[in-house]
């Protein structure tokens, strides 16, 4: 073969291999590129709750969020904050993202330290026991750190507040104000319970206790007696006229004879009336039979 020819040959093999390493570099520069662009999961709904500990650097969270399979490769989400100026802009905290989000989306929660809240729905004239059990299945502690806050008498007493009387289920129920609680995730029991009594605190007006002071009522009395009357009735209305009825006996030294107080001493919820004989004989504390 000829010298020139084994040249052109040369050159042709040589631009081959150029044009192959080129379109490889493209394929690999486009991959990247949806990598930091698009969702691990486009289409995803699911959703995990990822814990970025305190003095997490970049390459942490970025393997961290890997591991839990919000982004589709760490490196390339590393890359793509580098390339945003914003690899000391993250914070630490507890998230909720998912697949199904894309890395700019992610990256925005990081940097601006919106960490997920765990949401609590406490309905009226729930007792401290099913407040205990929504907290535990919000994450919101254990069953038991619920029940020890509830028994803190010294929150009671830091908020001005009557402490119960002897025998008494739980200390603070009747001041677990109901309400839609959206709690941060680094909140244990204690911190929930405070926040609650702290509502309590802000609907429990002047105004209010007024009126239940020109009743003869302190604070406790009046809680104890709204939870007896909510019990017993549902509407405004009805609830004005068993109050009265109430008020009435208390003021002429009378039994209140309230069923709802021979079933909280008693444990049973959701029945209505139709006590027996038994259940009005019960030694409970709370009989008002008794």
């Amino acid at each position: 073969m000829r010298r020139g020819t084994r040249r052109r040959l040369g050159v042709l093999l040589l631009a081959a291999v150029l044009l192959g390493m080129g379109g490889g570099a493209a394929w690999a520069s486009q991959r990247v590129s949806r990598l930091m662009r698009d969702p691990a999961r486009p289409g995803s709904t699911r959703q995990v709750l990822v814990v970025v500990p305190r003095g997490s650097d970049l390459r942490q969270i970025s393997t961290l969020l890997q591991s839990q399979g919000v982004v589709r490769s760490g490196l390339a989400f590393e890359w793509f904050v580098r390339r945003q100026h914003r690899s000391r802009s993250l914070e630490a905290g507890t998230y909720a993202l998912g697949p199904g989000m894309t890395p700019g989306q992610i990256l925005n929660l990081l940097v601006a330290g919106h960490v997920a809240d765990r949401s609590v729905i406490v309905p009226e004239g729930w007792t401290a026991t099913q407040v205990i059990s929504a907290f535990a299945a919000a994450g919101v502690g254990s069953p038991t750190q619920g029940l020890q806050a509830m028994r803190d008498v010294q929150l009671l007493a830091r908020a001005g507040l009557p402490a119960p009387g002897p025998g008494a289920k739980v200390a603070l129920e009747g001041y677990l104000f109901p309400a839609t609680y959206s709690f941060p995730p680094e909140w244990d029991a204690q911190r929930a319970v405070q926040a609650m009594v702290q509502r309590f605190q802000q609907a429990w007006t002047p105004a209010l206790q007024a009126a239940a002071a020109q009743q003869g009522l302190n604070t406790l009395q009046a809680v104890t007696l709204a939870s007896i009357v909510q019990r017993e009735v549902t509407s405004p209305e009805d609830m004005t006229v068993v109050a009265g009825i109430y008020l009435r006996r208390l003021h002429m030294g009378m039994k209140l004879d309230a069923d709802p107080t021979v079933l909280y001493g008693l444990g049973i919820q959701g029945q209505d009336g139709g006590l027996t004989a038994a259940e009005l004989a019960s030694s409970s504390p709370y009989n008002t039979y008794q």
